[in-house]
């Protein structure tokens, strides 16, 4: 009686009817049950399926180890060539934007600090103008000052010297009218004497209390 066999589902592999697992690679020899046909209301209800993914599915399913090296290895130049454009097209001129940009602002502070440093040197020579013309104008008021007091000073002592002069005069006619004599007389030597200290001493008061530089 010849025996039935079964070929496994896995590997392809003959087997006796009777084994429910395959001698070569052990997986299971049942039969599936198969399912019922689908009814018509199923087949309306199920969305319909895409060709374009149908038929990358199929060609997957049947490409060969050499087929999917190959297709790894375009897969892989791909990626890398994408990788390239963008760091070429699309990185770099971002970076050298971003960099341009960057110089820009720094740029831009330094011509504000600079701008700042010649503002503060101009204010810094405004105030130093402004206090020597404060100086030389408080220079001036002093010198108008002194003259003004110089000149007042020469007048008060022009008027005392001229008052002490007449006091000389007065007290030499005194004398003269005390020995009966008339005006402008020759007096003694002492009484000369007595009345040019006298006078000497009004110049030297006068002089004192109005001094000239």
């Amino acid at each position: 009686m010849a025996i039935e066999l079964i070929t496994c589902g896995s590997c392809g592999a003959k087997n006796a009817s009777e084994r429910t697992t395959c001698l070569s690679c052990h997986a299971s020899l049942a039969t599936p049950e198969k399912s019922p046909p689908p009814s018509e209301i199923q087949f309306r209800n199920r969305p319909a399926a895409d060709p374009l993914l149908e038929r990358v599915g199929r060609y997957l399913k049947n490409l060969t180890i050499e087929q999917t090296t190959k297709l790894a290895i375009i897969s892989s130049a791909l990626l890398v060539g994408f990788s390239v454009f963008y760091y070429l097209v699309v990185f770099l001129p971002r970076r050298e934007e971003a960099r341009i940009e960057l110089q820009k602002q720094e740029q831009i502070a330094k011509d504000r600090r600079e701008e700042a440093r010649v503002e503060l040197q101009k204010q810094e020579q405004i105030a130093k103008e402004m206090k020597e013309e404060e100086r030389l104008r408080l220079l001036r008021d002093e010198q108008i000052a002194n003259q003004r007091q110089e000149k007042l000073n020469r007048d008060l002592l022009d008027a005392c010297l001229t008052g002490a002069y007449n006091s000389y005069n007065a007290s030499w006619e005194s004398n003269c009218r005390s020995l009966g004599r008339g005006s402008n007389c020759l007096l003694p030597s002492n009484r000369v004497d007595i009345l040019e200290t006298y006078h000497k001493g009004l110049k030297e008061s006068c002089y004192k209390r109005y001094p000239l530089r």
